[in-house]
């Protein structure tokens, strides 16, 4: 069997999209060859090659006019610990910018959210929604103590003895904007009570987890630095 021709090496072993494949004046049916899959409508993986987050996004982005990252995905590419089930959940998780239908495409999660303008950022070209509005979107699928290690996540601000000053993607006042402005989003109940147990200064998940135990416990709460 013949094998396949190389690829120009900007297309060599990440995914690419057929526009792509064309525009570097690569041959059609060489997108039909075994060393490649079809990940979704439009775009092509080599076999065996891991594709990081943000590249995968700005191809699916790409090829899905309006669409924004949302939810499980746009908490990984703002770095938020999650739950390992969210993790391991390969999709890309979509929504419009303007609302209207849930994006469908193969390898995508769609979702239909009512996004203002200022719900929706640039994270390296990619839309994604912001920390604050993908912290809110968050409390439809997360647990309390997942939602509140998310909260630390997001609004962390602290000079350490150790690397650089700590910036907050977002603040506390942001998430509160958040739940005001969306009473009827799912989980909101579940965010109004992760407000109150949230805190300015919680370093990692385990730091958040160790604090929310010893609440628990009745033993006091623990001074962030």
């Amino acid at each position: 069997m013949r094998r396949p021709s190389q690829l120009p090496a900007h297309l060599s072993g990440r995914s690419f999209t057929l526009e792509q494949q064309r525009d570097a004046g690569v041959p059609a049916d060489r997108a039909w060859r075994r060393d490649l899959r079809v990940a979704s409508r439009g775009v092509r993986v080599p076999w065996g090659e891991a594709q990081p987050l943000h590249h995968t996004c700005a191809l699916l982005t790409c090829l899905t006019p309006g669409s924004v990252c949302c939810l499980g995905t746009a908490a990984m590419l703002w770095g938020c610990p999650l739950p390992l089930a969210m993790q391991n959940d390969l999709r890309i998780h979509l929504a419009k910018m303007a609302g209207g239908t849930r994006p469908v495409r193969k390898g995508v999660a769609g979702h239909k959210l009512m996004l203002r303008s200022t719900d929706v950022a640039k994270l390296d070209g990619v839309p994604v929604t912001t920390p604050a509005r993908t912290w809110l979107d968050l409390a439809s699928v997360l647990g309390l103590e997942d939602l509140v290690v998310a909260a630390d996540h997001f609004i962390c601000s602290q000079s350490r003895s150790f690397g650089p000053r700590k910036e907050a993607l977002c603040s506390l006042a942001e998430l509160h904007d958040q739940v005001l402005a969306n009473p009827g989003a799912r989980g909101i109940r579940t965010a109004r009570r992760a407000l109150e147990l949230c805190r300015v200064g919680s370093d990692s998940a385990p730091e958040t987890r160790l604090r929310l135990a010893l609440g628990r416990l009745g033993m006091p709460e623990p001074v962030l630095c």
